[in-house]
């Protein structure tokens, strides 16, 4: 039987879901469950130094994502092994790590987007759980609890999805009515380590022929929607593969000098 990912839990069984505490598994950090996770529109500006910004298709519905290591059980290069901590923690997290291990369900007939009596869970970390002590999910009202908002996502990140909802509708309808996002082979090299054999993904990115090619008109009219601050981000990040690539290359020559 396939493993789900994902269990959702409901306001009306708020007596009973607890969220024990961080136990340091470093589940969410090291690699050994996800590669990708979501990042709001808001947040580009904030991460584009930090982590590439990809687009990603899942069940048909075109998402961005950013990257936070190239391969399984590679940790995410914020990630101290040393002591499980976060190195950019107190600095600027993205809002799927602030969030984690839970995720809003969106809900767009809701005045915050999301579903305020749902929340979905990832079953693979162990602190979420049927227990007496802990952060509790939702309260007597049967809604995510305040305590739970506070801790997961903060005064910021509550406005996050009001805010991000129709400008990131709008920002990838709009690359994909100019036909600027392409599926393609992206070649990581590191030009300073030339004992390094170049390292390909399969990414989908701004095609920037299509970009330089646009009219004068429809690259008037990307300025003036503020998307092309958004699009010139998104190339720049993608620079960041070399670092994640010299990560890969360090941890995995770590461990064939241990073995």
């Amino acid at each position: 039987m396939k493993q789900k990912y994902r269990e959702t839990i409901y306001g009306k069984d708020y007596r009973k879901w607890k969220f024990s505490g961080c136990n340091n598994c470093a589940k969410c950090c090291n690699g050994s469950h996800f590669l990708i996770g979501d990042i709001f529109y808001s947040e580009i500006a904030k991460l584009f130094q930090l982590f590439p910004i990809i687009f990603h298709i899942s069940n048909d519905i075109l998402m961005l994502k950013i990257v936070f290591t190239l391969e399984q059980h590679i940790p995410c290069i914020y990630f101290n092994a040393d002591n499980k901590k976060c190195l950019i923690y107190q600095k600027i997290r993205p809002m799927a790590c602030r969030e984690f291990p839970f995720y809003l369900i969106p809900d767009n007939n809701s005045a915050t987007f999301f579903k305020n009596d749902a929340v979905e869970y990832d079953c693979f970390c162990p602190s979420v759980k049927s227990c007496e002590q802990g952060i509790p999910i939702f309260d007597s009202s049967l809604s995510l609890s305040e305590q739970f908002m506070q801790t997961f996502i903060g005064n910021e990140g509550l406005k996050e999805p009001i805010q991000d909802q129709n400008i990131i509708h709008d920002f990838l309808y709009t690359l994909l009515r100019f036909k600027l996002l392409t599926r393609k082979p992206f070649l990581i090299d590191i030009p300073e380590k030339p004992f390094l054999p170049p390292y390909e993904i399969d990414i989908i990115t701004i095609d920037e022929i299509k970009l330089k090619s646009l009219s004068d008109k429809d690259l008037s009219e990307l300025h003036s929607l503020g998307f092309m601050y958004s699009i010139n981000q998104h190339l720049s990040s993608l620079q960041l593969f070399q670092k994640q690539y010299m990560h890969l290359y360090n941890i995995k020559t770590s461990l064939n000098k241990a073995n």
